[in-house]
């Protein structure tokens, strides 16, 4: 993206589990000024606006998260650095204006991480994750749309399907008495299998 004489490129993704790596990191001419930033500086946590929704505060379970946005220039007083060169100008309007475009990156990977639920399937997730350097990342283009590797847990619920229906209840007791049940979950999973091992089989 270019803003004037400011180019600017965003990348968003995953890597291992963190939380004080976790955040953004914003480079102006290759100076890192903010550094795994999980504030609203970075959109952490902002309130909700006309024409977008509220995002998400930090949390444990996003330290998967990282962010780089890269500020070039060759006139450095076009960047929207501090004028002390230590940090961002939350109001300058280029900033504003990619402000926007991080935070609708930072929303597809926190929906993504949301659904990770076990260290099994983080580590999992890393082990099927190519890591890349900031030069690899400069010099090769990359998808709009976050797509992470598919998460074992939920991979394996897709060939699940709840099995739900009412019978009376005096029936049903007898049923669970005769299993030596308590649970009505456990009833209708033994019944289902009993029928399906005796009547279909394989």
């Amino acid at each position: 993206m270019n803003y004037g004489a400011v180019k600017v490129q965003l990348y968003a993704g995953i890597t291992k589990a963190e939380i004080g790596l976790a955040g953004w990191y914003i480079y102006c001419n290759d100076r890192l000024v903010v550094e795994a930033d999980q504030t609203k500086l970075t959109g952490w946590g902002e309130e909700k606006s006309e024409d977008e929704a509220k995002m998400r505060k930090f949390h444990h379970s996003f330290a998967m998260f990282r962010g780089i946005a890269l500020f070039d220039s060759k006139d450095p007083k076009l960047l929207p650095m501090k004028t002390t060169k230590d940090g961002i100008d939350a109001n300058s309007d280029i900033y504003r204006a990619v402000k926007v475009e991080m935070k609708n990156m930072m929303r597809q990977i926190l929906n993504y991480l949301s659904r990770i639920e076990s260290d099994e399937d983080r580590e999992t997730l890393i082990a099927d994750t190519t890591e890349k350097t900031m030069l690899q990342m400069r010099n090769q283009p990359f998808a709009q749309i976050f797509s992470g590797p598919e998460i074992n847990s939920l991979k394996d619920s897709n060939n699940l399907v709840n099995v739900t229906y009412k019978k009376d209840r005096k029936k049903v007791d007898k049923v669970k008495l005769a299993l030596g049940l308590t649970s009505v979950k456990e009833m209708g999973e033994r019944t289902f299998d009993y029928f399906f091992n005796n009547e279909i089989g394989e």
